[in-house]
């Protein structure tokens, strides 16, 4: 039954996506880039029967006399000093696979181990060191050069490099993270994605 709500939600997502609209193929690509991924870490079962949604984490920063649920990823700092429940432990799993796919046309995945589980300061540290990380790599690895911002016309979003990672889109100062998504998959990995707005 479980599995069955995961599948329903997947499959309105995807006649959502229907439309031409950049924000629903966001939501598309993310949705496939999740499907992908977890094939890969579990290439006999597909999405529907080998993943179950436990936790959607969020976030809540004190800006002023309001508060946001965006972290950026270029620079967490302040909003980490500012983080409500930032030491509230999250996840109680020692072992942890996190799957980047946005802006990113290879998904990327690494995994974190912290005894005793994570809190949501340490997943946001994490997190934000791994997109510098991919940027840095895609940097070093691609042969299109990054337009410089001053010098891009019209819309301005960052050009597709064909590096390791293929960055499209944006630039990591255009990044926030929203939400974090925690799922098991049928053979009891815990599993992360990442709400990622730009």
């Amino acid at each position: 039954m479980k599995h069955l709500s995961l599948l329903l939600i997947l499959t309105v997502t995807l006649i959502s996506c229907a439309h031409n609209t950049e924000p629903e193929k966001k939501v598309l690509a993310d949705t496939i880039g999740l499907m992908a991924a977890l094939e890969k870490m579990v290439p006999e079962d597909t999405l529907a029967t080998s993943a179950e949604l436990l936790s959607e984490i969020s976030f809540s920063v004190k800006e002023g006399n309001d508060f946001s649920p965006y972290i950026e990823i270029a620079n967490p700092k302040e909003a980490l000093v500012n983080l409500i429940d930032k030491n509230k432990k999250v996840i109680d799993e020692d072992t942890i696979t996190v799957i980047i796919d946005y802006p990113l046309t290879k998904s990327y995945t690494f995994e974190l181990v912290s005894p005793g589980g994570f809190t949501k300061q340490t997943l946001i540290q994490e997190i934000c060191k791994h997109y510098h990380l991919i940027y840095a790599e895609e940097e070093k690895t691609t042969t299109t050069k990054v337009i410089p911002l001053e010098e891009r016309k019209g819309l301005i979003n960052r050009n597709e490099t064909n590096g390791k990672h293929g960055i499209w889109g944006h630039d990591i100062i255009d990044l926030v993270l929203s939400e974090i998504l925690v799922y098991r998959t049928a053979k009891g990995q815990i599993v992360l994605t990442l709400g990622i707005e730009s």
